[in-house]
């Protein structure tokens, strides 16, 4: 079996980490030169200006088909890759992958230093980071209560062997937090980013809601969760006052659809932007189709 797969969360996620960076304004036209000695006709009444009507601008938005609904949306039990992708958009980690590498930057951290014997990890953090739905500043308790849930035997997590070195995190003030490991670890610092257990959660959110944390996220990403309608659609909505700048698309909707013929005749009609390919026939057809890119 062939399994193609066309760019859409890659794209989605580059979208939102980039957003603010293409805004752009149209460029202004050359004023005209004044007429030095103006001639007025006396009989010529002065035009009256049309009021022009301002035409909506178009939402930006990107329909994506996923083959099934997320088990959940929790990140410390999260099993399906296309759920990383949704809540990826959704939450931020201590750093992050750089778009298309492996290389290590800077995400809720915007500086970190590592000691002489590669056992503790400082984090310096942004300071003003907003959670969703009005649940207060991001500090660096809730990367103590991210990392310390999925360390917990209660919680079950299937990521806890991947931070299973970390013996301690310790705040320091809000902004600044250490994470205290057993011995030097060369991929530590890849298991801390944005994926896997390295999703930061709000202790707020979650001490609020509970269980419900898994089917309503709260995050700190260029998206929020707005809705899930199981076996139907799960939609994302821009955040406007995403601490990195507010992303170019205002809506993601990912459409359930199990059948990839199904979801291959709504991608040539127009109505998905994207999807995952695994049948042979399918990727054959949108090949030869110019209107569609396979990548």
């Amino acid at each position: 079996m062939i399994s193609i797969k066309r760019s859409w969360i890659f794209l989605l996620v580059l979208a939102l980490v980039l957003g603010a960076a293409f805004g752009c304004a149209p460029a202004e036209e050359p004023a005209e030169p004044d007429d030095p000695d103006p001639v007025e006709d006396p009989e010529e009444e002065p035009e009256e200006e049309e009021e022009e009507e301002e035409e909506p601008e178009d939402v930006q938005e990107i329909t994506v088909a996923v083959t099934r609904d997320p088990e959940t949306l929790d990140p410390a039990h999260l099993t399906w890759t296309a759920a990383h992708g949704v809540t990826n958009n959704i939450f931020n980690g201590l750093v992050r992958w750089e778009t298309g590498t492996f290389e290590i930057v800077p995400d809720l951290a915007y500086e970190w230093e590592i000691s002489e014997d590669g056992k503790v990890y400082t984090f310096y953090l942004h300071e003003g980071v907003q959670w969703h739905g009005g649940y207060g500043e991001f500090t660096a308790d809730d990367v103590k209560f991210t990392f310390e849930r999925v360390l917990d035997e209660e919680t079950g997590s299937r990521w806890k062997s991947l931070i299973a070195e970390v013996e301690d995190i310790v705040v320091v003030d809000d902004y600044t937090v250490e994470i205290h490991a057993e011995s030097a670890s060369p991929v530590l610092l890849h298991h801390l980013s944005n994926y896997r257990p390295g999703k930061i959660m709000s202790r707020a959110a979650y001490e609020d809601l509970g269980d419900d944390y898994a089917f309503e996220p709260i995050g700190t990403g260029p998206f929020q969760f707005e809705s899930w309608t199981p076996h139907e659609e799960l939609i994302l909505v821009a955040n406007e006052d995403y601490w990195d700048g507010a992303p170019i698309l205002e809506k993601a909707t990912f459409q359930i659809i199990s059948e990839d013929t199904v979801a291959a005749m709504a991608m040539s009609a127009g109505e998905l932007d994207s999807m995952l390919v695994s049948l042979e026939e399918v990727y054959e057809g949108f090949d030869a189709d110019p209107n569609i890119t396979m990548d």
